[in-house]
């Protein structure tokens, strides 16, 4: 009996050491605190809460551990970043990690408690996907994903990665040839522009591995999502198909969409004809076997300025119909931009199976003039980093009071971040996610100042001062009008005496005094006791660069005076002044990754598989954020995307303006000279191949302290004059 229980034993044994690895794998939410937290996730528990009305989590301190519950990972992960937050002052953003967690960890006292009063906290826009995200691989999506879940975010766009497949299968089956589907399909960088039925093809051809690629990346990202409780949003069919189609199905009836600033639309299978069902039952087919059905689906038919010959209210019902076929009690995400959606489609649709994004929260939406959109579902949302443009400045006030007084209002159901591009003006976006689990808006003096101690890991008296600064002044512009974004720079628009944008929609207008932006960067460079933070030093680059971007504005118009005025020396002077802000610029942004040209190229070309591949995706990657289009009638998209990064301020921007000061020096001098014709120098620079530096070279502290030690006078001098 004996030798029968030590063989019982020893077989139990070697049971257990042979389980299969997935019987030992961690929960979602235990991987991601290991991800995000390494060796202290071991300090962490946590259990799980019956599902309620309202999301909401507990953390306590039990048995030596802090134990965080919620109903799903995302829900702990909001609790586990709501405890670091506000007992450890740990701040993880898009730019910076501070996780110094204390050796005894503090206890709240009894049991810490939050409910969000936002059924749905949305996330990404099409645009986003190409303006930050066209060169990702899976590590950085992982990150972003265990980001989104820590800020509370439970329901995000996903739905463009992988559509090339989607609608390479689709075609294929719809009897259309390997050629019409390389032109239809677009390149890496002008994805979310095919998406919402703004071109053809732009940007490709795609190579097969390239299709097959985005397929892997697309289903590991799903599936990692769906794994914490963050729903996806996938790709909607809504009526546009390739217009090859036609060719293969004459007797069917199609609509033109028109034209999107030089580029042919998609066209539009009328809804009534047969083959609009036999086009939508195919795509979700294909797009369900990839990537699995979802509850949410995302696709707007008439997108800025898209036109189309159809009953709108069939358009409506065929589209809801189809989804609703796929996956029943699913609802349609639509965009409310511009005259989007409109209302004649809308009422052909079933309120309880839409949802709506009103993007321009910072603006006060448009909910209240579409008279909350006939009461269905809607998020109130926040756009901003147009075109991935960076400005440190930004509409706290509106953002953090808006959807507080949207509360009562019909169908409120959200908020949700919907930037063109990210991995920029954390403080925007992190105080916009810290309303999650909070039930009135904060004070924004108050938050910056909390926000820069846990950003930075310490309290320093000149980073509270400066945040307070910044609090009252770039963070607290008026609501935004129009489709006005974050102010742009003059450095990095096309040259001219008079510059009132960089691009064609935007502004060079500042709402705060250039006075309070000094005020604050002096406090932040006095801030010596932080010099080891690796978040105060992306900070104080990034200031740095904006006090140059405004000076350089101010030395634009004195440059521009004295050329009007014919003064050659004055304009020599200040000319000369003027290029010097463009290179210190490009000196002291050299000192970040995030900075770097060279970066975004080397993302884009280390993807390729051939020299061929490579040189492809590094045009896409050149031509997004410089003209954008082919020129021609798509010249007004020129230097939408346009940025301030080491290696383009000096290898594209300093060219282009020290081309325009000769000539003008030319001018002075009596000569006549005639336009430049831009356009053509512009797309030879996309074509190019010239290397930039991938990684940072010299230190930002030093690099930010010399940018003050040499303009500080003539600043000085300027604002006594002025104020």
């Amino acid at each position: 009996m004996k030798l029968d229980a030590r063989c019982a034993r020893l077989l139990l044994l070697l049971a257990i050491l042979f389980i299969p690895a997935a019987s030992w794998s961690e929960s979602p939410i235990q991987a991601l605190t290991q991800r995000v937290l390494g060796h202290d996730a071991d300090r962490f528990r946590f259990e799980t809460l019956a599902s309620s009305a309202k999301d909401r989590f507990e953390v306590e301190a039990k048995d030596g551990k802090i134990v965080v519950r919620g109903a799903t990972p995302a829900v702990q992960a909001s609790g586990l970043m709501a405890y670091l937050k506000q007992y450890c002052h740990c701040d993880v953003s898009w730019t910076a990690r501070q996780l110094a967690i204390p050796t005894d960890l503090p206890k709240p006292n009894g049991v810490y408690t939050a409910s969000s009063p936002f059924q749905y906290r949305y996330y990404l826009n099409f645009c986003t996907f190409n303006y930050t995200m066209s060169f990702w691989d899976w590590n950085r999506w992982e990150q972003e994903i265990d980001w989104m879940a820590l800020n509370g975010i439970n329901l995000c766009l996903a739905a463009q990665i992988g559509q090339e497949a989607v609608w390479q299968r689709t075609m294929k089956r719809l009897g259309q040839t390997d050629d019409e589907v390389r032109k239809f399909l677009p390149g890496p960088a002008f994805g979310a522009w095919w998406m919402m039925g703004n071109h053809q093809g732009w940007g490709g051809p795609d190579p097969e591995w390239w299709i097959d690629r985005q397929v892997t990346l697309q289903k590991k990202i799903l599936a990692r999502m769906r794994s914490l409780g963050i729903q996806p949003v996938l790709a909607a069919f809504y009526g546009n198909v390739p217009s090859s189609l036609k060719n293969h199905y004459p007797s069917s009836r199609f609509v033109s969409t028109g034209n999107w600033i030089g580029y042919q639309r998609p066209d539009m299978v009328v809804p009534s004809d047969p083959l609009f069902d036999k086009v939508s039952k195919t795509f979700y087919e294909e797009e369900s076997k990839l990537f699995g059905k979802a509850r949410f689906y995302a696709g707007d038919p008439f997108h800025e300025g898209s036109v189309a010959e159809v009953n709108l209210k069939q358009a409506g019902e065929a589209i809801e119909g189809a989804m609703q076929r796929t996956s029943p009690g699913s609802s349609w995400v639509l965009q409310a931009w511009g005259n989007n959606p409109q209302d004649g489609m809308l009422a052909g649709t079933t309120a309880s199976h839409t949802l709506v994004l009103d993007l321009r929260g910072e603006g006060g939406g448009v909910w209240q003039q579409r008279h909350s959109f006939g009461g269905r579902p809607w998020i109130l949302c926040t756009i901003g980093g147009f075109g991935g443009k960076r400005h440190f400045s930004g509409w706290m006030p509106e953002i953090s009071q808006g959807p507080y007084r949207a509360m009562r209002a019909a169908g409120f159901s959200g908020i949700g971040t919907v930037m063109e591009g990210s991995d920029l003006n954390d403080a925007l976006y992190q105080m916009f996610y810290d309303l999650t689990y909070r039930d009135k808006a904060p004070d924004i003096g108050d938050w910056c100042a909390e926000y820069s101690q846990r950003r930075y890991g310490g309290n320093d008296r000149h980073t509270e001062a400066a945040w307070r600064i910044f609090a009252r002044s770039v963070y607290a512009l008026p609501a935004a009008s129009a489709a006005d974004g974050e102010p742009e720079s003059v450095l990095c628009a096309r040259p001219a005496l008079q510059i009132e944008s960089a691009s064609s929609w935007g502004t060079t207008i500042r709402h705060y005094r250039f006075a309070d932006l000094i005020d604050g960067w002096r406090e932040l460079l006095q801030a010596r006791s932080l010099v080891g933070s690796d978040a105060y030093r992306y900070d104080l680059v990034d200031v740095t660069r904006q006090v140059l971007s405004d000076w350089g504005q101010i030395c634009h118009r004195r440059m521009a005076d004295a050329f009007r005025a014919k003064n050659a020396q004055a304009f020599d002077k200040e000319s000369a002044r003027f290029l010097q802000i463009i290179e210190d610029m490009d000196r002291l942004l050299a000192t970040r990754r995030e900075f770097l040209l060279g970066s975004w190229i080397e993302s884009a070309r280390s993807l390729g598989r051939s020299p061929a591949d490579k040189d492809w995706l590094e045009w896409n990657a050149r031509t997004q954020i410089t003209t954008w289009g082919f020129g021609g009638a798509s010249e007004s998209l020129r230097d939408y995307a346009n940025k301030e990064w080491s290696g383009l301020l000096a290898g594209f921007y300093l060219k282009r303006w020290s081309r325009w000061i000769e000539d003008r020096k030319q001018e002075l001098s009596g000569r006549k000279l005639g336009d430049i014709r831009w356009i053509d120098w512009e797309l030879a620079w996309g074509k190019g191949h010239e290397k930039y530096p991938a990684t940072p070279s010299g230190d930002p502290v030093k690099a930010a302290n010399e940018i003050a030690s040499k303009y500080g006078a003539e600043i000085d001098e300027f604002l006594l004059k002025t104020n």
